[in-house]
């Protein structure tokens, strides 16, 4: 079953130009990249004792090697997520809202001896399972 992991990955990806990585990347990625997670799943239930469609929680978190590389690839993630809806690769979104986005403390990884940028950004999807 299509996953809105999966859509993530493909919109992220495909916008951004960039490798997209569940959880965490992998040791020795290459810049850029971003991080994505699942952080919390609604299912409410209705009057009728059944499951409306569900809502997650995503938080995707881009990385690069300058500020304004990683302004740019937040742009182009936000353009391919935010305020979308509709059928993709077997999934159907009712809708796709960023809820928050913030500059991230630059982190130095092993191995370099610059900072690494990241910009966080929160969303929450609702898909028909």
């Amino acid at each position: 079953m299509a996953s809105p992991e999966e859509y993530i990955v493909a919109a992220i990806e495909e916008s951004a130009e960039l490798d997209c990585y569940p959880l965490y990347a992998p040791e020795g990625a290459e810049l850029p990249y971003a991080v994505y997670q699942r952080t919390a799943t609604d299912r409410t239930e209705l009057l009728s004792g059944l499951h409306g469609c569900p809502t997650g929680t995503f938080t995707v978190t881009l990385y690069a090697s300058s500020y304004t590389s990683v302004k740019s690839l937040a742009s182009a993630a936000r353009e391919a997520l935010d305020n979308f809806n509709g059928d993709e690769g077997g999934l159907t979104i009712q809708k796709v809202a960023m809820t928050d986005e913030r500059d991230g403390d630059p982190v130095f990884f092993d191995g370099r001896d610059t900072a690494t940028f990241l910009v966080e950004q929160t969303y929450t999807i609702r898909w028909e399972e």
